[in-house]
């Protein structure tokens, strides 16, 4: 009870804190929503800033594997899916929660899912 829905992504290059960014969404929405959302954001961040190869990391397995079938017809789905058409720079990874990679250059992250409480 008061727990909000909220959604965020965090944008690392070398190593280093580029970007923040934190979303509140209606309370109606789930979590598995709200880490397709942070995906989007961080797909539509990667895209504004012309960023390239680029690794999203996610500890949601059932986000990644949703944007890898064929089955799901949510119009947010589909618009992820449309956004990431032709571009093998992105990729999405999914990482064990308690683990944080530095691998590649620049690379976004999803922190886990928690209530957003009221401001």
């Amino acid at each position: 009870m008061g727990n909000r829905v909220g959604s965020a992504y965090v944008h690392y290059a070398n190593k280093q804190e580029i970007r923040n960014s934190h979303y509140r969404l209606a309370d109606h929405n789930t979590v598995f929503m709200a880490e397709m959302f942070a995906i989007h954001k961080a797909i539509d961040n990667i895209l504004d800033h012309k960023l390239y190869d680029v690794k999203i990391e996610s500890d949601s397995r059932s986000a990644l594997m949703t944007l890898e079938s064929l089955g799901d017809q949510r119009q947010m789905i589909w618009n992820i899916k449309n956004k990431l058409k032709g571009r093998e720079n992105i990729k999405l990874m999914w990482v064990r929660p308690d683990i944080v990679k530095w691998e590649m250059s620049e690379q976004i992250c999803l922190p886990r899912m928690l209530p957003i409480g009221r401001r």
